[in-house]
């Protein structure tokens, strides 16, 4: 099942949708996986600017985020390819559920 995402940058205030994979009832320790596409897109729309230092990789600053309608606390892990050093895909860990 699909659910809607939206990540945030506080800093510049964007924030950017995505249509992500997520099953059943939302819970601490769950795991949302992103795209490389969507890693990209989520980059540009949330800072975009290359010398700015506003957030992590993935372009989101700012404790709390919406899935599916609820504030979700998340944490961001990058996977990148070892030879172009781009990325391929991205974990996102629920660790609180306002």
């Amino acid at each position: 099942m699909y659910k809607k995402l939206v990540l945030k940058n506080d800093y510049h205030n964007t924030q950017v949708t995505l249509r992500v994979e997520h099953n059943g009832k939302i819970e601490i320790d769950d795991v949302i996986e992103l795209t490389a596409g969507q890693i990209k897109k989520t980059q540009k729309l949330l800072c975009g600017i290359a010398e700015c230092l506003c957030a992590g990789d993935l372009g989101t600053r700012g404790n709390w985020h919406d899935l599916d309608g609820e504030e979700v606390k998340l944490q961001e892990e990058i996977f990148y390819n070892n030879r172009t050093g781009k990325p391929e895909y991205a974990k996102l860990y629920i660790e609180k559920i306002w």
